[in-house]
């Protein structure tokens, strides 16, 4: 069994709320909810073990408009996920207002366990 925490190191604090969602023993998901984000907004980038989210949209603000209640926050934000070495990047998806990046564990051969035959 593949305990997910082995394999994202670290995660910054809690804005934009994010899940982490195992979908097989190989296959994980990180979605991150971006309520007043457009896709053009967002940069998804890997480098090294870094998985970096970032996005703005404070420069979207109308000012012919009188906003009477503010729920939705118009802000920067950036949030990082350090990956283990063993977890690459499948693909990233924006839709619906959520950022859904598809991860995949490759454990080589020589680093998974194996059964020792007992003689």
């Amino acid at each position: 069994m593949i305990h997910l925490g082995q394999y994202l190191r670290r995660v910054q604090p809690p804005t934009p709320p994010h899940n982490i969602i195992k979908k097989s023993d190989n296959e994980f998901s990180i979605e991150l909810a971006l309520a007043g984000f457009k896709k053009e907004d967002v940069e998804v980038v890997l480098k090294e073990d870094r998985l970096t989210v970032s996005g703005d949209n404070s420069s979207k603000e109308n000012e012919k408009e009188t906003v009477l209640y503010k729920g939705v926050a118009s802000r920067s934000f950036n949030k990082t996920f350090y990956l283990a070495e063993t977890i690459e990047v499948s693909d990233a998806v924006f839709k619906d207002g959520m950022v859904i990046i598809n991860l995949k564990q490759n454990i080589p051969e020589n680093k998974k366990p194996k059964i020792i035959p007992l003689k």
